[in-house]
């Protein structure tokens, strides 16, 4: 009987075996907003008296409940330690949570943001300023959200209002490792 040379195949089964386990690792570095119809992460509004913070934190929930129809909840910073340990912690503004994650909020400059994935947090915050006269803010922090919206969940603005918004459906919403300023 002739001996088979098995050294390619287990080369081949070593390369599936790695493949698959990176595909794992990959999956699990990205955090959950919703999966399969079920919200899995909370909001943490870091600076509450921060309009720009607030208005970036409903543009979050609003997109991601015509997405998904799942509500995302917003808690309170006390109430971290009591989400499941695989929820995520979505983080909007600079406050003291997001600069303790050592997101460096302080050194924005004007109008600038950051958005952050630091262990199971997503971090949004901006440099919000006073703006002109009629406007409240120029939210520097809603720009954060609005970059997430835009290049990982593919919602698109056509024109003002419901109709001219296009958020595709998904049943499930991840957010990716992200180091964007």
């Amino acid at each position: 009987m002739q001996m088979m040379d098995t050294s390619g195949l287990a080369a081949l089964c070593c390369s599936v075996i790695l493949l698959t386990q990176a595909g794992t690792f990959a999956r699990a570095a990205e955090r959950s907003l919703v999966v399969e119809g079920e919200a899995t992460a909370a909001i943490v509004v870091d600076t509450p008296d921060a309009e720009g913070a607030h208005r970036a934190a409903d543009e979050l929930i609003y997109h991601v409940r015509r997405a998904s129809r799942v509500e995302l909840a917003t808690i309170e910073r006390d109430d971290i330690d009591a989400l499941p340990e695989d929820h995520t912690v979505v983080v909007i503004g600079g406050g003291e949570l997001a600069e303790s994650l050592g997101v460096p909020v302080s050194d924005l400059r004007e109008e600038e943001f950051i958005v952050r994935t630091v262990g199971r947090h997503v971090v949004f915050a901006g440099s919000d300023t006073a703006g002109n006269a009629g406007d409240d803010v120029s939210p520097a922090t809603l720009w954060a959200v609005g970059y997430f919206l835009d290049r990982h969940m593919g919602v698109r603005w056509l024109w003002p209002g419901d109709l001219g918004t296009f958020v595709p459906e998904a049943e499930t919403i991840t957010v990716p490792d992200l180091q964007v300023r």
